[in-house]
């Protein structure tokens, strides 16, 4: 690695490390939902999913936009979204102003949560070859990881304060992508982040790849990797949608200091897996998604039978090792059967379709636990589901079936 590509992929760490603060809402729902005891559960749940909502539609917009505006410029616009996002949360709940402002205020985070996968990997397309892909993808995953597991950490103790009524103060922590924005901006500038170094060699004068060009097979496959991931995803959010309410409210195990610590523990297990993704990597090999995919639903097991805060814990540790195995390696594999400028196109067909899955989780979720009469018992039923189907999806096209570059051309 030059001093190029490591100054950029510090770069993309700074920003990994920093933006994800839409997930305090996770830790905050229900402090929320006491502060508005008129709106329904479900309403206050889908603050958690409406990021992933609004960023379906940026998710799928902003590859072909990123053919036409630099990707690295975009990137500016995904991690300042995040500030705008934590200050009308801050605002709207200092002040009790009406709720729907908390759902509007989700379109900022969605249209982070929509753009970072495709333009952070569009970026580390531009500078890296193709077989250390995932090896770059996995690094700053680490730091998303790391930096989340912080501030949901703080985000739980500032929510906890005044028995929750204080909730809106945990969005104060907003000031932090703020600075990280400015280096961010300043050291892609420095390294010229946006002067693709992996295309030096190509002819000046040969035409730019269209959508068009992507062969039909690959396309086909391309989409498949993205439905069979957006149903992982809806196993993964019946863990998500539901830690807060399961400590705080369904079994009276804590408040958000704990119900933060229980999302958080997620992050601490894709810090520790992720960082051994070469390990998994050489021993999984082909099955590195299908184990990733039953993996998700191991912890929900435990977590739907334990009924306490060391299963809420265990299934936090156990989705991180789920996402450590699956979510490199899924779109390091999509990025090798397209051009190289038309990555982020893939990247947005991918993570598009897959954040279907986590923008109508809460809706999917109850449809299918209500074949087993509701509940949050049930809501996990769906969510093991869910990973089984993903996980029996997988072992045929990764392990079975296991498509080349050249099959699909």
């Amino acid at each position: 690695m030059n001093a190029r590509q490591r100054q950029i992929l510090i770069a993309i760490d700074l920003f990994a490390a920093t933006f994800l603060l839409w997930f305090i809402t996770q830790v905050t729902k229900a402090y929320i939902g006491m502060a508005y005891p008129e709106i329904p559960e479900p309403q206050v749940a889908s603050l958690i999913t409406l990021p992933n909502l609004f960023g379906l539609v940026v998710s799928f917009l902003i590859g072909p936009l990123a053919m036409k505006i630099n990707k690295v410029k975009l990137s500016y616009l995904a991690i300042g979204s995040i500030v705008v996002y934590c200050a009308v949360f801050y605002v709207t709940g200092r002040f009790h102003l009406p709720f729907w402002l908390l759902s509007a205020g989700c379109f900022f985070a969605g249209f982070s949560q929509g753009a970072y996968v495709p333009l952070l990997n569009g970026i580390i397309a531009d500078h890296f070859p193709a077989q250390d892909r995932d090896r770059r993808i996995a690094n700053y995953n680490v730091w998303i990881s790391v930096g989340t597991l912080i501030i949901l950490q703080i985000a739980g103790f500032i929510a906890a304060g005044h028995d929750g009524a204080d909730w809106y103060n945990a969005y104060l922590l907003g000031i932090i992508p703020v600075a990280s924005m400015i280096v961010y901006i300043v050291m892609m500038k420095k390294a010229k982040a946006a002067e693709p170094s992996m295309q030096a060699d190509e002819a000046s004068n040969a035409p730019k790849p269209r959508f068009r060009d992507i062969p039909r097979k690959a396309l086909g496959w391309i989409i498949l990797m993205g439905v069979v991931h957006c149903v992982f995803y809806l196993a993964q959010y019946a863990f998500n949608t539901n830690v807060s309410s399961y400590i705080i409210t369904e079994y009276e195990l804590g408040t958000s200091v704990q119900a933060g610590t229980a999302t958080s523990m997620y992050r601490v297990g894709l810090i520790i897996f992720t960082a051994m993704y070469p390990v998994f990597k050489k021993l999984l090999k082909n099955w590195m998604i299908p184990v990733g995919y039953i993996t998700m639903g191991v912890g929900l097991v435990i977590m739907m039978l334990a009924k306490s805060l060391l299963g809420a814990y265990a299934c936090g540790i156990i989705a991180g090792l789920a996402t450590a195995l699956c979510h490199s390696t899924l779109y390091a594999r999509a990025s090798d059967f397209v051009p190289l400028p038309l990555v982020p196109v893939a990247m947005s067909l991918v993570w598009g379709i897959a954040n279907i899955g986590t923008s109508v989780a809460v809706q999917v979720l109850n449809f299918v636990a209500g074949f087993f009469g509701g509940g949050m018992s049930n809501s996990f039923l769906a969510g093991i589901i869910m990973s089984v189907t993903a996980c029996a999806a997988a072992v045929f096209m990764y392990v079975i079936k296991k498509p080349s570059v050249k099959d699909l051309s």
